[in-house]
């Protein structure tokens, strides 16, 4: 067997070693050492070649920053120093362009070049009986599979020769390693036994990076020489980097003006206009600037005796160019500390360095009368040396260090979005909110249905990447090790260990094992809706929770669940529940949800002495009398359950809270229910979604009286939830104005008089109604939250007076002015979507605005609302561009919502 027959058989062993199943890490280091020693060993020459021994210090370097840093960048850098690398091993002095050039040829056709050299080899060796390494190697891979195969079917037969063998593991050998592993002797080949192209080759090479008179004048002369005088093209050339000259020096002036002197954008202009647009046009001017200086100093010109003016004007071009290269590196400094530090920004800066790379070549071209080749060649291993630069720095960490410590407002979804070595440092930011309220219904008891209750939010997402990261970081071997990997690990376990960690959202994962968690055994809340959970054997580790979701699972059993002396809360929402009786290991249980789970056995249920609330919507119960063996109840759901008849509740002296949502509930059934029961120490109620067309079931009477006053069944009544019902007028809700919390939304509402009274309310939803005048919302003055929207309103001067309202809702009326809001300026949150209005300046004053909706009005001017500084976020309607960079370049920190742009179309 030749040498280099052996050199890469070891090459392909490592190649299935290392990267089998493997992530980014010391493998490429050991890869990268073995493949520097084996070119080398296959030629000494080549540790003479000042080019090979340059891509042997890059593969080098880059394999290092791939072992630290495991990244996608020290990655390419190191992918691409390899294949550099293995061309200059054969094509000694290519070019870098061409050298990856040849590379991908040779990846490509590797399989073409290995079969045809097995032929030629055999055709050319000597007729001998001795077989040649291609046949040895066929027929040992033969002898192996048919080894291989009669080893597992007398394993297969005979349970003592398996025993006997059980700890010789051969589970590595399937079709995929087989594959992967033929895939790298392709590879491997592609990179030992390089191909070039020859007549490219020999055009690389014959181009020298001088440029001689000599050569110039036996050098064929090209047509534009033929047809266009030295003199002319001189002419011209001064003629056209005179006036490039003038308008450059031009473009200058006004940046530095603006920059320096005035120190400020123009109105209308912001600085992603400013700089990302700038920077694109940047770069296409010096490129085209670079191209001319190459037409004009190709050849003859860079010895023509009167073309000294031309060469002045180049060197004053490429300086000029310099200068707005320096100029634009400023304007994105500005920007970046004006928002934030981004990817897209670092790369401002990357282009910018090439370009002035390309600017320094071609003067160097210029002045030391080189060819230009001479630029390209010294561009490209520029270029490729500041790839191998950039790799060696942690980009996820420098963004996400600097916004943390720099940035007016973190861009925590962007951040989220990086590399995975920022997980510890998100993990420290403030905690962000876990399940958004809707403002609509912002009311207590409508938790249940809120659209948010299984979506995800930067929290949610935050703790999915650090659970796929430990997923990743638990099975890989060692030759996937990675210092930063490893380090960003142990940040996580010591983030846990001083007590941030105690809370854990996971939903939506599609998480099937809870091993990544193995170690976080003082967590207290763990979230894991909507994932792909059976077995509850895992939560063993989590002896301290306190707080377990596991709605939407595949959990059809219990069995598994552990003794859980310290859990409070236990969600089972949606999953395929029968039997429940291991419950009794949750003995100081206090929240339980299982409803939508039609199967489940309420027999089963163990007596919980300390449960609180209970949520059984959906089920199929026959009979609500099982509900005695939770004593000390507060709060009961029973919402959309097919047994209406509720009389068998038992009477809990202790309930507060009750929902029977969704359940076709009429007058008279509510009336009996809550009389029958004794529900009088109720604090909140909700018969949302039934068919109630009046309050009088919750009253002292069951019909309407002519002159008798009308008292409450529920005294002790705080917030009540009669949405989307029946209801007409409010006849009888005098009864209640003591109500801090009511929600009549989605009803046939016309008449609010009996409203006038509700001083203590706070939270008041009249949506889609066909409510006109709402003069009896004038006393409600501690009202915080009132939704108006989808009525027939006009006029709201009635809510001028509201001073303590924060968030208010009036959209879908017929709403042409806001000048009763002057005053109102607590307000935080604002919709006035689809109403009449043509102006802005009466909500100017609400100087407290942090959410603003004008969605659907015909406003013709938006640019006054830049007085709001404090908005987060606005959304607008048929909007300009000169108006939209107005309020960009003034709300830099507002995101801003557009339906549609003025001008375009649906």
């Amino acid at each position: 067997m030749k040498k280099n027959d052996w050199i890469l058989l070891t090459s392909v062993a490592l190649y299935s070693i290392l990267f089998y199943k493997q992530s980014a890490g010391i493998n490429f280091l050991i890869f990268n050492v073995a493949a520097i020693i084996m070119l080398a060993i296959k030629d000494q020459s080549l540790l003479k070649n000042k080019l090979w021994l340059l891509a042997a210090v890059g593969s080098l370097a880059s394999s290092l920053t791939v072992a630290y840093y495991g990244n996608t960048l020290s990655f390419l850098a190191n992918i691409l120093s390899l294949s550099i690398l293995s061309a200059l091993s054969v094509s000694k002095n290519a070019s870098i362009i061409f050298a990856l050039f040849y590379s991908l040829f040779s990846y490509c056709s590797s399989i073409g070049f290995m079969i045809a050299d097995i032929f030629l080899r055999n055709a050319n060796s000597p007729k001998r009986k001795k077989a040649g390494f291609w046949v040895k190697l066929l027929a040992g891979t033969l002898i192996f599979l048919v080894v291989l195969a009669f080893f597992l079917l007398y394993q297969a037969s005979n349970p003592l020769f398996k025993d006997f063998t059980k700890n010789i593991n051969l589970d590595f050998i399937t079709f995929s390693w087989v594959m992967f592993t033929f895939s790298g002797l392709l590879v491997m080949y592609g990179f030992f036994y390089h191909r070039n192209i020859p007549p490219m080759h020999k055009f690389d090479v014959d181009s020298s990076d001088d440029l001689t008179q000599e050569f110039v004048e036996n050098r064929k002369v090209g047509f534009l020489s033929r047809i266009v005088s030295k003199e002319n093209q001189n002419l011209s050339g001064k003629i056209l980097l005179t006036l490039l000259n003038i308008l450059l020096l031009l473009v200058n002036f006004v940046d530095v003006f603006y920059l320096f002197i005035v120190g400020k954008l123009p109105e209308g202009m912001n600085y992603s206009e400013f700089v990302h647009k700038g920077t694109g046009g940047l770069i296409i001017s010096i490129i085209i600037a670079i191209g001319i200086i190459l037409f004009y100093f190709r050849s003859e010109m860079n010895f023509f005796e009167k073309s000294k003016a031309l060469k002045y004007l180049a060197y004053f071009w490429i300086l000029q160019n310099a200068i707005l290269i320096l100029s634009t590196a400023y304007k994105n400094q500005l920007y970046i500390e004006e928002y934030s530090l981004t990817f897209k920004r670092i790369g401002v800066y990357v282009y910018l360095v090439l370009t002035f790379i390309g600017l320094a070549t071609s003067f160097i071209k210029i002045l030391m009368t080189k060819s230009n080749w001479f630029l390209i060649r010294r561009s490209t291993w520029a270029f490729y040396f500041v790839l191998v630069f950039a790799s060696f720095f942690d980009w996820t960490g420098i963004v996400t260090n600097y916004n943390i410590k720099n940035s007016k407002n973190i861009d925590k979804e962007y951040l989220l979005d990086l590399g995975s070595t920022n997980i510890p440092d998100l993990l420290q930011l403030p905690k962000d909110t876990i399940i958004k309220t809707d403002i609509v219904n912002s009311f207590p008891d409508f938790e249940y249905f809120s659209s948010n209750r299984y979506g995800r939010n930067f929290t949610n997402n935050l703790h999915l990447k650090m659970f796929d990261f430990l997923k990743e970081t638990e099975n890989l071997e060692w030759q996937s090790y990675c210092y930063s990997r490893q380090k960003t690990s142990e940040r996580i376990y010591e983030i846990d260990k001083q007590g941030s960690l105690r809370e854990l959202y996971l939903a939506n994962g599609g998480i099937e094992s809870l091993s990544p968690l193995k170690k976080f055994e003082e967590t207290k809340l763990l979230d894991l809706r909507n994932n792909n959970i059976r077995n509850l054997s895992e939560l063993n580790n989590f002896k301290k929770l306190e707080f377990l979701d596991l709605s939407l699972n595949k959990i059809d059993n219990i069995s598994s669940l552990p003794q859980m002396d310290n859990l409070k809360t236990l969600q089972l929402f949606n999953n395929g529940l029968s039997d429940l009786k291991m419950l009794k290991n949750v003995p100081n249980l206090e929240n339980l949800d299982i409803s939508n789970n039609p199967s489940v056995d309420f027999k089963s249920v163990p007596q919980l002495i300390k449960l609180k609330s209970l949520n059984i919507s959906s089920d199929n119960l026959s009979s609500y009398q099982y509900i005695a063996k939770f004593p000390v109840l507060k709060s009961l759901t029973v919402n959309a359950m097919q047994n209406r008849d509720m009389t068998t509740l038992p009477n809990i002296a202790s309930l507060e809270k009750l929902e029977v949502c969704n359940n076709n509930i009429s007058n008279l059934e509510l009336a009996i229910f809550v009389k029958y029961n004794k529900l009088y120490n109720l604090k909140s109620l909700n018969v949302s979604q039934n068919n109630i067309d009046n309050i009088l079931a919750l009253t002292s009477k069951i019909d309407k009286p002519l002159n008798k006053e009308i008292g409450p069944l529920l005294k002790n009544l705080e917030s009540l939830n009669l949405s989307n019902n029946k209801l007409e007028d409010l006849y009888g809700f005098d009864a209640y104005s003591n109500l801090t919390n009511l929600d009549l939304s989605a009803n046939m509402i016309y008449k609010i008089d009996n409203l006038m009274n509700y001083q203590k309310l706070e939270n008041l939803s009249l949506r889609q109604n066909k409510v006109f005048e709402i003069k009896p919302l004038q006393k409600l003055t501690n009202i915080k939250i009132l939704d108006l929207s989808q009525n027939e309103i006009t006029d709201i001067s009635s809510i001028s007076e509201l001073t303590n309202l924060k968030v208010l809702n009036l959209s879908n009326n017929q709403i042409a002015s806001l000048k009763s809001l002057k005053k109102l300026d607590n307000i935080k949150d604002l919709d006035v979507s689809n109403n009449k209005l043509v102006s802005v300046s009466d909500i100017l004053e609400l100087k407290n605005l942090e959410v603003l909706n004008l969605n659907g009005n015909n406003i013709a001017d938006y640019t006054p609302l830049k007085a709001l500084k404090n908005l987060k976020e606005l959304s607008v309607y048929s909007i300009s561009d000169e108006q939209l960079a107005v309020l960009q370049a003034n709300l830099p920190s507002t995101k801003i919502n557009v339906a549609i742009k003025r001008g375009s179309s649906f």
